[in-house]
């Protein structure tokens, strides 16, 4: 994964997506494919957020569906990782399986990914949000965002969920 340094003093982003769940990844994957440098910020040890961690085994109908739904049929379909769950084409994926595609798409992608971080306080000018503190074992590191950011889900920092594009 592409390597950030950490804790040097503010690092600034075109997009700084916090929480890798299914909004997040989306987010950071469409950001990062439109070529803006994308950083996206995750608690956990690996990306997908319920998908993943949470355990609730995905199910998907992509058969009339675009976007990251589609993409993951299509990567995991061919290598033999889906499972028919119903007859109108619902599939289901092994959590394994798609933390490991996740990781591709994002490293193939180019974003930038710090796991084990959690969201502090809003980085403000004025009454603006320009950024959030990111707390790691790496220390407390202020990453400021120049375009817009989203903090989705579990991330969400004390203060609610702020949108800013």
């Amino acid at each position: 994964m592409a390597a950030h340094r950490i804790g040097t003093g503010p690092e600034c982003y075109d997009v700084l997506v916090c929480g890798g769940g299914p909004a997040g990844l989306g987010a950071a994957l469409a950001a990062s494919r439109s070529g803006a440098q994308t950083l996206l910020v995750e608690q956990h040890a690996m990306l997908g957020g319920l998908w993943t961690v949470g355990l609730l085994t995905p199910f998907f109908d992509a058969t009339n569906k675009r976007g990251l739904s589609r993409e993951i049929q299509n990567a995991l379909a061919p290598a033999g990782y889906e499972k028919l769950f119903r007859e109108d084409l619902t599939y289901m994926y092994h959590v394994g399986h798609l933390a490991r595609l996740f990781d591709r798409l994002i490293v193939e992608s180019g974003c930038g990914v710090q796991l084990h971080s959690l969201v502090g306080a809003p980085l403000m000018e004025g009454r603006q949000v320009v950024g959030v503190t990111v707390h790691s074992k790496s220390g407390d590191q202020p990453l400021r965002d120049a375009r817009g950011f989203s903090v989705s889900g579990g991330q969400a920092a004390p203060g609610g969920v702020w949108r800013h594009y």
